[in-house]
């Protein structure tokens, strides 16, 4: 019995981070750990439409999850204002839903949100480093050239480098 009261007197880990962090880090903790831990993903068939993978993933999220513009900028690490005029934009080049008829890829919302890549970018990269598709069978998938496949897996890389931490050694 002691050991169990030995227990309720260690402080719990949301007052240490209470105690510990500001108000702005506390948020900015909340949504790394959302990210993180978030299992919700998108049909990858989604980025094969005529709009760009920008308007395809909000207009998706907006109309067949039915997510707020608010939880829409939150799960992208975007600007609410922004998703409104994406969508807004989306909504004029399609104005019906987007058909998925293949939602057997699936990419996680948690790579879309990554700013230091476009959407395209954590697209591609998603599916040929992390479902090990070549990059022709991408190109056929999202209906895109294969140059342009090669050449956004090749940017987004040398992005990846470029921000990469110099190792000690």
């Amino acid at each position: 019995m002691s050991g169990d009261s030995a227990a309720y007197n260690l402080p719990r880990i949301d007052e240490i981070l209470f105690a510990a962090l500001s108000p702005g880090q506390l948020g900015e903790l909340s949504r790394r750990i959302s990210r993180t831990h978030s299992l919700e993903s998108v049909p990858a068939q989604i980025f094969s439409s005529k709009l760009a993978p920008a308007e395809a993933i909000v207009k998706y999220l907006k109309e067949e999850k039915g997510y707020t513009y608010h939880k829409i900028g939150f799960v992208l690490n975007r600007d609410e204002r922004g998703i409104w005029g994406t969508y807004r934009r989306a909504k004029s080049k399609m104005p019906g839903r987007i058909v998925v008829n293949d939602d057997s890829i699936q990419v996680p919302l948690s790579k879309l949100s990554v700013r230091q890549n476009s959407i395209q970018e954590q697209v591609v990269v998603h599916l040929v480093d992390g479902l090990n598709i070549k990059f022709k069978d991408v190109a056929t998938f999202l209906g895109k050239n294969y140059s342009t496949v090669h050449t956004t897996y090749s940017r987004a890389k040398a992005k990846a480098t470029q921000t990469s931490p110099p190792t000690n050694g």
